[in-house]
């Protein structure tokens, strides 16, 4: 079934007022990875697929939020490498809506972030109900965009 023309513009323009709030979201906090829900994505798709220079660009960012945010070197990878072996793979052997499992792995990946930060990084100086309501935006921002993203197509 073919999407009308308007519909596709309409869809466009969220997208884009999704990214634009959550750019706006991502300076509030410095801790704050920006897009880690769409990284994995790209992770584990690049990953699957061979593609091993995109792959290698997708690595090439999470070292650099690493090294934007003072986390620790190649944790963010064996994170994904874990999440991915242990987590998206079982997952899209016994499901077969892929657009909820991506939606899915989008909360689990910032979920999984927020506990490893507060287990290896907690501070006293930030306000943790403020951190996790910024985490829901961002896990809401992002699995909009990726279901804008699947219903593109």
């Amino acid at each position: 079934m073919q999407r009308s023309g308007t519909f596709k513009i309409f869809i466009k323009l969220l997208a884009f007022g999704c990214f634009v709030v959550y750019i706006a979201l991502t300076n509030i906090y410095a801790i704050l990875p920006p897009l880690l829900g769409l990284l994995f994505l790209a992770f584990c798709f690049y990953l699957k697929r061979g593609e091993y220079a995109q792959f290698l660009l997708v690595l090439l960012c999470l070292f650099w939020i690493e090294f934007e945010k003072n986390l620790g070197f190649s944790g963010l990878f064996f994170y994904f490498l874990l999440s991915y072996l242990l987590f998206y793979l079982p997952m899209l052997h016994f499901f077969s809506h892929v657009i909820w499992i991506k939606i899915f792995c989008v909360f689990m990946i910032y979920l999984g972030f927020g506990i490893l930060y507060f287990l290896f990084l907690s501070s006293e100086a930030i306000d943790w109900k403020e951190l996790l309501g910024l985490l829901s935006g961002y896990i809401l921002i992002e699995g909009l965009l990726v279901w804008l993203y699947e219903l593109k197509d």
